[in-house]
């Protein structure tokens, strides 16, 4: 280096770089605490999003686990209803109304069967053409006329209509007060 004339501008010059030197010092160490920042906030980050989905995973594990808890329920519920059936001799009656189901004797209605009604007395059938040929046609002329009210066609009679009450200024006043 050369050396300079003026030590006086050479002291000015030399304090100024140094001045300049201390500013970028502080602006260097301003940056790495912005970095050292960005980086602690990118660490939280993470980690509450690694929170975040270890609550959602647990939670569908809960979920799927209360479902498998479900579902062992009813079976262990179905199961049992099984062993009633089978305690109980539904089962029994109920193969035997399989195996034989061409006889109308042994029919029993589903509602009946879970009562636990074992048989069912079947009434004889009653014809209708059987009756009708019973009974002859003037003396169901004649059941008929004794049915017949005096005036009557054979429709049904009107009930009497109210007459219609009109609508005054006065009643219209109440029923928005209230009063009628």
């Amino acid at each position: 280096m050369r050396e300079r004339r003026c030590p006086q501008m050479a002291k000015k010059i030399m304090i100024k770089f140094l001045e300049l030197h201390d500013k970028r010092r502080g602006i260097h160490e301003q940056l790495i605490a912005k970095t050292k920042d960005r980086e602690q906030r990118m660490l939280t980050k993470k980690q509450i999003h690694r929170e975040l989905l270890e609550r959602v995973q647990r939670r569908e594990n809960d979920i799927k686990h209360r479902a498998n808890v479900l579902k062992e329920m009813m079976d262990k519920i179905k199961e049992l209803k099984l062993e009633q059936i089978k305690k109980s001799g539904y089962l029994e009656s109920m193969h035997s109304q399989i195996e034989k189901p061409e006889e109308d004797e042994d029919f029993l209605p589903r509602k009946l069967f879970f009562i636990g009604v074992d048989t069912l007395n079947i009434q004889p059938k009653i014809t209708l053409e059987a009756a009708m040929k019973q009974s002859s046609s003037n003396e169901m002329a004649e059941e008929l006329n004794e049915l017949k009210f005096e005036g009557d066609i054979g429709r049904e009679c009107p009930l009497p209509k109210k007459p219609k009450m009109r609508t005054t200024f006065l009643g219209r006043m109440r029923r928005l007060f209230g009063l009628k």
